[in-house]
């Protein structure tokens, strides 16, 4: 948004009444869902997405959220069982990948941060345990995805670095930090065009850690002053 604009309607946005529209949105959301893990809507009805798909902790993050703004056990209760859920991935064949971030930072480690919750701090860290194997030293970067894709990186994986980040601060381990910052380092200098548009895979040799081959992919276009990027997935 225009500066200016967003200036002159700030003093017009009445904040309490916006965060109760959320919460009556979000509550009709928990009434209708139940527990489906909603990815796309089909005929106005969201779906039932299998949990290792990498929006699976988008929904119970919403709760954790709400929870946290207004103290409402409504939103707890219905976001309490999601990490356990996801975290039945780790215990049983599926297509868990880089996108842990994304599941156990909303679940396991939002429901830690507001209860003090033993188990989502477990989870949070197994799941940061699951990110960091995925590191290739070689290389210095995270492997994305699974099947053949040995030596793919996307720069999707930099919002999953948090998890790491906050298990290195967690538990006073700084190898989950050094292993953030070696993959981010590797996206700067292999995945940053010089107009500011950014490549989504850049592939190496799993091996020798060498370059392979840059692809667009789902990459953004240039990012041009004032303007924010266009990420794609």
């Amino acid at each position: 948004m225009n500066p200016r604009l967003t200036e002159r309607v700030k003093g017009r946005v009445d904040w309490e009444q916006v965060w109760e529209q959320i919460r009556k949105k979000v509550t009709f959301m928990v009434e209708s869902i139940g527990d489906r893990s909603p990815h796309v809507a089909h005929e106005e009805r969201y779906d039932d997405m299998r949990h290792d798909w990498w929006t699976s902790g988008f929904w119970p993050g919403i709760l954790w959220s709400l929870y946290d703004q207004t103290g409402d056990d409504t939103f707890r209760q219905a976001a309490w069982p999601w990490d356990e859920r996801i975290e039945q991935c780790m215990v049983r064949e599926s297509n868990l990948h880089h996108d842990v971030g994304f599941q156990f930072l909303p679940t396991a480690v939002a429901k830690y941060k507001c209860t003090g919750d033993a188990d989502g701090r477990r989870r949070g860290l197994q799941a940061a345990n699951f990110l960091a194997g995925r590191y290739n030293p070689v290389g210095r970067f995270i492997r994305a995805w699974n099947q053949d894709k040995t030596g793919w990186a996307i720069v999707d994986s930099c919002m999953n670095l948090s998890l790491l980040l906050w298990a290195a601060e967690e538990i006073g381990d700084p190898r989950f930090r050094h292993i953030a910052l070696g993959h981010a380092d590797t996206v700067l200098r292999h995945f940053i065009r010089g107009d500011g548009s950014v490549r989504h895979i850049v592939s190496f040799d799993p091996e020798t850690g060498s370059l392979s081959k840059r692809s667009a992919g789902k990459g953004t276009g240039p990012i041009l002053p004032g303007a924010a990027g266009n990420p794609g997935r």
